[in-house]
């Protein structure tokens, strides 16, 4: 069976119309741009001899059908948001290549006995909606109408979005349990396959991590009569545990990660010192024992500082994801189809959270990993060559076969 690249090259540049500018890829779940861009895969899987459905919080499923319909299926695939202004490669590669590899299958006339299905996952990236992973959640009877009642920073909640854009927000309809595999590609987000000259890398084991929010309250005032003596200014003690924290986590030398990534402040006037402020905490690692210590820190930082200051703070926990091992049995299958091809694999955790992390909990789960450009991702320059997504539809179709047939 072969693989195109020209075929997953138009997949990429034909996503990426929709959402994409000069500032990058900005595609949210349940926007205008969202429905566009999954309308136009769902033509193009329809258009390749897939059976195409779309569930009740917005995830699409192109189906071939095998031998035995009844079978528990093979699935692969990514997610369809992204970031703001991020790349276009983040998810939909993932996609890309699943849709190539079961063209490629289809194509070559070879039976199989499962049916192999691509996956196009909704809100994986939690920018819209800040649990995230919506669809492997709904899939494996995780979601709820807590979820439902989430808001955006617009106060829209997802239960309105879902209306809005045409899904009826019925996740119980969702539950799969006809699954035998999910094989999910991915670009790497980092430079070690890039560094070591890897094709290919296969995941063994996707990190543990902890959001939360934290909001840091002090006592407003005008910004040119306060004197700076005597101050409870948050913003100055959220700096101030930002440094602390980051600096404490990077000495712990375990490949410990510590982010804040959204800060803010209230009222968020340039002449008034704030009442509030706010940032987002996420800290992973590839233990959860890791990322409580990390979070220990965090707390010893707030109740020194906060005290200082005169402020006080609350942690609100915003998501918890375990760490996972991938399934070994596939992750041998993906090493011999790349040792075959002649390509140079090798063996990595990701750092990142993915929709496998939710899928291995109950299906036999493994992802590939393939390089990008200087590491970078959640950015425009984001960038996978033709050649690096050949290599990885290229094992991804050996290995989807295998299982099904």
């Amino acid at each position: 069976m072969s693989v195109h690249k020209d075929n997953l090259t138009a997949l990429i540049d034909g996503v990426a119309a929709h959402g994409g500018s000069e500032e990058g890829v900005t595609r949210l779940s349940f926007t205008p741009e969202y429905r566009a861009a999954a309308n136009w895969l769902k033509a193009y899987m329809a258009d390749i001899g897939l059976s195409v459905r779309e569930d009740g919080v917005g995830t699409i499923f192109g189906r071939l059908e095998g031998t035995d319909p009844a079978a528990a299926a093979v699935m692969s695939g990514s997610h369809l948001d992204s970031v703001r202004q991020g790349g276009k490669y983040d998810g939909i590669a993932g996609i890309v290549c699943a849709v190539e590899a079961v063209r490629a299958i289809r194509a070559s006339g070879l039976a199989h006995t499962r049916p192999i299905e691509v996956v196009v996952m909704n809100e994986e990236e939690g920018c819209r909606f800040s649990d995230g992973m919506i669809s492997s959640r709904a899939m494996l009877g995780k979601f709820t109408e807590l979820d439902l009642a989430q808001r955006d920073t617009d106060g829209i909640t997802m239960r309105q979005a879902m209306a809005d854009y045409g899904a009826s927000g019925d996740y119980r309809t969702c539950v799969r349990d006809d699954l035998a595999a999910f094989v999910e590609l991915h670009i790497e987000q980092g430079p070690v396959l890039e560094a070591n000259g890897c094709d290919i890398g296969i995941v063994s084991s996707i990190v543990a991590l902890q959001g939360f929010e934290l909001t840091i309250r002090g006592l407003a005032g005008h910004a040119g009569t306060t004197p700076m003596r005597g101050r409870r200014d948050p913003m100055v003690a959220l700096g101030a545990i930002i440094a602390r924290a980051t600096q404490e986590t990077e000495a712990l030398g375990g490949g410990e990660v510590l982010t804040f990534g959204q800060v803010g402040t209230l009222p968020g006037s340039p002449n008034v010192i704030p009442f509030a402020a706010r940032s987002t905490v996420d800290a992973r690692a590839d233990r959860m024992d890791k990322v409580e210590h990390i979070l220990a820190l965090l707390r010893a930082a707030c109740d020194e500082i906060c005290a200082q200051n005169g402020t006080i703070y609350e942690l609100k926990p915003l998501y918890r994801k375990e760490n996972v091992s991938l399934d070994q049995g596939i992750r041998a299958m993906l090493a011999r189809y790349a040792e075959q091809a002649g390509f140079c694999s090798m063996s990595l955790p990701s750092g990142a959270g993915h929709d496998s992390q939710i899928m291995a909990e109950r299906v036999p789960t493994a992802m590939i990993f393939i390089p990008n450009t200087d590491g970078r991702s959640h950015c425009k320059e984001e960038h996978a060559s033709p050649e690096r997504l050949y290599k990885g539809a290229h094992v991804l179709a050996q290995t989807l076969y295998e299982l099904a047939k």
